[in-house]
């Protein structure tokens, strides 16, 4: 998303462009996931081995499995048949173990061994059924769009199974289990045979991992009682699967009671590992006032990119050329006409040809206002990234840098040296970020997620932290600090990577969590969220505030709890009781929305806050 800015409280398109750096400062909860809907086996997807994938043969390394298993039925005699068991690729009934015979399946496209069957109960596994004769896994198939597996499914009957996340060669492909009824402690097996004295399942509220443990979402709090945190048990494709384990929050104890630090997810579109940097900018910028070749010169070999590019296979990079362009900046330039130039640069050799590692980082003076990303700069932006291709297919990802003035009015070269590392970094991590050319790299993508709606991108999540980083000569640098997902795991310090040695991190979480959808009435409608404000460790008051910052209509806001300051504005601290309501006027339409944030800051100046968004959809 851009770097904002200016005083826009809302616009309504969210994301045509990447929004990035702003100047102002999902998924449903599945509340049927583990009660409601019913569930099984649990899955552990970090330890689980499995034969093969895709389809309705899909089978883990299932208790049993393969020659040496019990089953139901039989092909005769099996004398001289080989040592080849379930999933072996064959050509014919002798090629397989015995109990087994040569199968084509449809789904896979080949002939594979599999365990014949007349009825489900003759399959050695309590997670196979009977399908056309042979003993087959229950596979879920490739999920949502979204990879949420959380859902009932079918091993005999209609619904009687729930669908679990499998991890398989790096793949999420889904695994069909029955329900069971072995209470929370029970003796349990992930996979087991249906002879084996631990073929018992566990319950609707409780997973397998040995014993039954009882289930929980980790996206929820005091969800497991004291003594007791909630474990992640689905990963990223299913973020509400937890199960309950002894143990300490995973902030070490002092913080009150919130929601865990997001993961930003993959989408599995590019990423450019080792940006190969071109800078253009105008004879204004030439006053000395800002360096653009001396900062790219720093910051595609600093430390700081070395850091903040760790977690998404960003890495060291080049600045290939410094282009100064003849003639002064436009008074005015739309994106589509920013796109037209960098293509006519390129096709005229003038600046160097665009490649898959290649970031154009385009500078406008104070006279210039940017028309893009929703807004115009200075007012909803600093800047924002986006990509387009050339007539040849070459993808050309391009960031926008737009120069504002501070409060004395005179540029603001610093924000420009900030908004340069926010535009870096999330081109870098999510090149396409509209997916116009495939997939996004790492950014929210679900829309039941309102990260999706405020802060999608790496640097948005952290568009509140800055630094002042050094080189080999001592020489000092802005640049904002982003999100890295291993430190938001971790918990232990801020997700905003640098973390200076001394920092206390602070942050209010809201519930309930994810987007809120609502139908069109011709009454107001009313959202209450309890918000939880925590802290790490000790610290003082700080203020908390809530705003709208993008929609397509404007939200009421009313904040209470803490000592009031004033409008959207109160004063907490760890653990203190906060209540926020956002009214809905009476008639909005369906498909508006609204995307409001809050913000942690310890002086009310926004110049060092911490975020955390919510969105609202009326459908």
């Amino acid at each position: 998303m851009d770097r904002r800015g200016g005083d826009e409280v809302a616009c309504d398109v969210p994301f045509q462009i990447s929004i990035s750096r702003s100047i102002v400062a999902s998924s449903f909860l599945a509340s049927c996931l583990l009660a409601a809907c019913g569930s099984g086996v649990g899955i552990n997807g970090e330890s689980e081995a499995s034969s093969t994938t895709g389809g309705g043969s899909t089978s883990g390394a299932t208790a049993g499995g393969g020659a040496s298993s019990t089953n139901g039925t039989s092909t005769g005699a099996c004398v001289n048949r080989p040592d080849a068991g379930e999933f072996t690729a064959c050509q014919a009934d002798d090629q397989c173990g015995c109990g087994l015979s040569c199968q084509s399946d449809a789904e896979q496209g080949s002939m594979f061994c599999e365990f014949n069957c007349q009825q489900t109960s003759d399959c050695a596994s309590v997670l196979e059924s009977c399908q056309n004769n042979s003993c087959r896994q229950n596979n879920c198939g490739s999920g949502t769009s979204n990879g949420q597996y959380d859902g009932p499914c079918n091993i005999a009957d209609a619904g009687d199974g729930f669908c679990y996340p499998f991890f398989e060669g790096g793949e999420t492909v889904g695994i069909c289990e029955l329900g069971g009824s072995a209470a929370a402690g029970a003796s349990c097996a992930l996979q087991p045979a249906r002879s084996s004295p631990a073929s018992q399942l566990c319950g609707t509220d409780a997973f397998c991992e040995s014993t039954c443990l009882v289930a929980c979402d980790p996206l929820e709090f005091d969800t497991c009682g004291p003594g007791k945190v909630c474990n992640s048990f689905g990963g990223l494709n299913s973020p509400h699967l937890g199960v309950c384990k002894a143990g300490q929050p995973y902030d070490g104890g002092f913080a009150a009671s919130h929601l865990p630090a997001p993961q930003i997810p993959y989408n599995g579109g590019p990423v450019i590992t080792n940006p190969r940097v071109v800078t253009l900018s105008f004879p204004q910028y030439q006053d000395g006032g800002f360096a653009v070749s001396t900062y790219a010169d720093w910051i595609v070999g600093s430390s700081w990119l070395k850091t903040v590019g760790a977690d998404y296979g960003v890495g060291l990079g080049t600045h290939l050329k410094d282009f100064v362009f003849p003639t002064v900046a436009p008074a005015q330039v739309s994106d589509s006409q920013i796109q037209e130039v960098l293509a006519s640069w390129i096709a005229d050799g003038g600046i160097p040809t665009s490649t898959e590692s290649s970031i154009y980082l385009i500078y406008y003076p104070v006279s210039t206002t940017v028309s893009g990303a929703g807004g115009v700069s200075c007012h909803s932006f600093f800047g924002y990234h986006n990509q387009f291709e050339l007539s040849n297919g070459t993808p050309v990802t391009y960031g926008v840098i737009a120069t504002c003035l501070d409060q004395n009015d005179k540029p603001d070269y610093a924000e420009a040296a900030i908004t340069t590392s926010h535009e870096l970094i999330e081109a870098a991590t999510d090149p396409d970020p509209q997916g116009l050319y495939g997939n996004p790299g790492y950014r929210f993508n679900d829309l039941t997620m309102a990260w999706t709606y405020v802060i999608p991108e790496a640097a948005d999540l952290c568009e509140g932290s800055t630094g002042s980083y050094s080189d080999s000569y001592s020489n000092s640098y802005l640049a904002q600090r982003i999100w890295s997902n291993s430190a938001a795991r971790a918990g232990s310090t801020s997700p905003c990577v640098p973390v200076p040695s001394n920092e206390v991190y602070i942050n209010a979480s809201a519930l309930p969590n994810g987007t809120q959808f609502l139908s069109t009435s011709t009454s107001a409608q009313i959202v209450t969220y309890q918000i939880s404000p925590w802290a790490l460790s000790p610290t003082n008051d700080w203020y908390l505030i809530a705003s709208q910052m993008f929609g397509s209509f404007t939200a009421d806001i009313n904040l209470t709890g803490g000592t009031a300051i004033g409008s959207g504005v109160i004063q907490v601290n760890n653990g203190v009781a906060v209540t926020l309501q956002v009214t809905v006027p009476p008639g909005t339409p369906s498909g508006s929305y609204a995307g409001i944030q809050l913000a942690s800051d310890p002086n009310t100046s926004l110049t060092n806050y911490t975020l955390w968004p919510l969105a609202i959809v009326v459908q």
